[in-house]
């Protein structure tokens, strides 16, 4: 992940963390919320992107679609607040043009490969 920011930080690109995986994150850690939210307002090479109307539009013409073929899941086992999560990641990541979702999330990861978007788990990532 070092790695990772490193080539980010010298290519002058960015690391958007979607807001919906910001709140998993401070779910995780919440006495840390204010450091974090600090850090990634402070940072040049993090950003927050929020689930805005482009990314709603995506995921509402993408779930109508996958509706319309008759499995909204689109082949997900997870209980429907984590397919509808895993969307708002993803559409978040389609709308601002990301190269690729850095995630260790099996589920997420399926829904990118159907949606044909890169989802790479940090063991794939070059050292």
């Amino acid at each position: 992940v070092d790695a990772l920011i490193e080539r980010i930080a010298a290519s002058g690109d960015v690391i958007v963390i979607p807001a919906p995986v910001l709140s998993e994150i401070i779910v995780k850690i919440p006495a840390k919320a204010d450091e974090i939210v600090r850090r990634l307002r402070t940072s040049p090479w993090f950003r927050v992107e929020a689930f805005d109307t482009a990314a709603a539009v995506e995921l509402g013409i993408r779930t109508a679609r996958a509706i319309a073929a008759g499995d909204k899941r689109e082949g997900s086992q997870a209980d429907w607040s984590k397919v509808k999560f895993d969307r708002q990641i993803l559409s978040i990541a389609i709308v601002i043009n990301a190269s690729q979702i850095l995630s260790e999330d099996a589920d997420l990861a399926a829904l990118g490969e159907r949606w044909g978007f890169p989802v790479t788990s940090i063991e794939e990532l070059p050292i």
